[in-house]
């Protein structure tokens, strides 16, 4: 049995209960092989043995994953690069976008309006992770709000910044305009397999 090496994650690497598509890890992997001085070789080999060991497999894509670990890495790559966490986070979220609009996500995404694209986020969510439900509310013409439950509290602002740059590319390549995201607050929402969880969520407007 492994140990966990770092008191932010709840689980072993590779054991946790939260997991997401490997199509979001070969993303993710794919992005710092290509953007990242060194590639993603290199940021995984300053993480502790055990989340390296863990994020340095093949991830396949069409099976699931320990989601958590891959916040490690992020914030790793934040210190080695330079980039604000935030920012390359956000950026992390844009990559992912981008490229599921042109792969296996593509018929799911790819809409005539901004109303039909983030009406169909929830069943996105279903479709790269499996925990927390997805809502969308308060729909306007211009405006709506997308929430998650059940979302792990450790890294629930890291996720916010990746979620702000899917989304965000999502609605822009359905036809939105100025799309601008505004953050709710987080709130706790109780505890799934033992790890306290969040409700997260934003609102966000277009022309």
């Amino acid at each position: 049995m492994s140990t966990v090496p770092d008191p932010r994650l709840p689980h072993p690497p590779g054991e946790g209960p939260f997991r997401a598509k490997g199509v979001v890890l070969v993303g993710v992997t794919d992005w710092f092989t290509k953007e990242v001085v060194g590639g993603y070789e290199r940021v995984c080999a300053e993480l502790e043995a055990p989340v390296r060991n863990y994020l340095g497999q093949r991830f396949l894509a069409g099976s699931w994953y320990d989601y958590l670990p891959l916040f490690l890495l992020y914030r790793k790559a934040s210190e080695l690069t330079g980039i604000p966490l935030a920012s390359l986070e956000r950026t992390l979220g844009r990559n992912a976008a981008a490229r599921d609009l042109r792969g296996i996500y593509k018929l799911l995404l790819m809409v005539a309006s901004v109303q039909q694209a983030l009406g169909r986020l929830p069943a996105a969510w279903r479709q790269y992770f499996n925990f927390g439900d997805a809502c969308v509310s308060e729909r306007q013409s211009k405006s709506g709000e997308f929430a998650v439950t059940g979302f792990p509290s450790v890294f629930a602002e890291d996720f916010l910044n990746v979620l702000d740059g899917w989304i965000t590319c999502v609605l822009e390549n359905a036809g939105g305009m100025l799309v601008t995201p505004e953050r709710r607050p987080i709130v706790s929402d109780g505890e799934t397999h033992g790890v306290p969880t969040t409700t997260i969520a934003f609102f966000f407007r277009w022309r």
